[in-house]
C-alpha cells in the first residue's frame, strides 16, 4: 500500500540509494540597491560611508554594475526624525545569498536611515519577451502586407485596354 504522506516514488528511491541531485549553479541576478543616508554626516564622511559600502559589497563577491549618488533630496515622510536625506542607487549583480550580508551591514548602520532591495531581472526579461513578441508581430503584418502588395501589382489594371465580355 503506499502511503500518501513523504517524497514521491522517484524521490524516495533517489534518497533510499543514497544519491543525491546537486542543483545547477545558478546564474547571477540582478538588483537594485537604494538607501538613504542621515543629512547629518558631513561630506568627507559621507564618502568614505559610501566607500565601506561599496567594499562590503565587493567582499561579498558582488558585481557592481552602477554606483549612483543621487544627492540630498526630501522625505516624503520623516524617517528617524529625518526629513532630509542623501539617496543612493546601485545596480548589483548578485545571487541572492550575497545580497542578505549587504542588507544586514545597511541595517546595522547608524548613518543608514532607510535600504531597499529590489530584484529587477525579471522585470527586464519580461520587457524583452514584450518587446520581441510585438517585433515578430510588426514582421508578421509587414509581411502579410507586402504580400498583399504583391498580389495586387500582380493584377491587371482596370482600364481602357479590356475587353469586357
Amino acid at each position: 500500500m503506499l502511503g500518501t504522506s513523504g517524497p514521491a516514488l522517484g524521490q524516495r528511491a533517489v534518497h533510499e540509494a543514497g544519491l543525491h541531485i546537486q542543483k545547477e549553479e545558478t546564474a547571477l541576478r540582478q538588483y537594485e540597491l537604494t538607501f538613504i543616508a542621515s543629512p547629518h554626516i558631513p561630506e568627507t564622511d559621507f564618502n568614505t560611508l559610501l566607500d565601506q559600502i561599496q567594499g562590503y559589497i565587493k567582499q561579498a563577491g558582488i558585481e557592481i554594475e552602477k554606483f549612483e549618488k543621487l544627492g540630498r533630496r526630501r522625505l516624503a515622510y520623516e524617517i528617524k526624525h529625518e526629513r532630509e536625506g542623501f539617496y543612493v542607487m546601485a545596480t548589483l549583480r548578485a545571487k541572492g545569498g550575497e545580497i542578505a550580508e549587504v542588507e544586514r551591514r545597511l541595517r546595522v548602520s547608524d548613518a543608514i536611515l532607510r535600504y531597499l532591495t529590489v530584484r529587477v531581472d525579471e522585470d527586464y526579461q519580461r520587457a524583452e519577451r514584450m518587446a520581441a513578441e510585438r517585433n515578430q508581430r510588426i514582421a508578421k503584418r509587414a509581411a502579410a502586407s507586402g504580400a498583399h502588395a504583391t498580389a495586387q501589382s500582380e493584377l491587371p489594371a482596370s482600364g481602357a485596354g479590356e475587353e469586357r465580355e
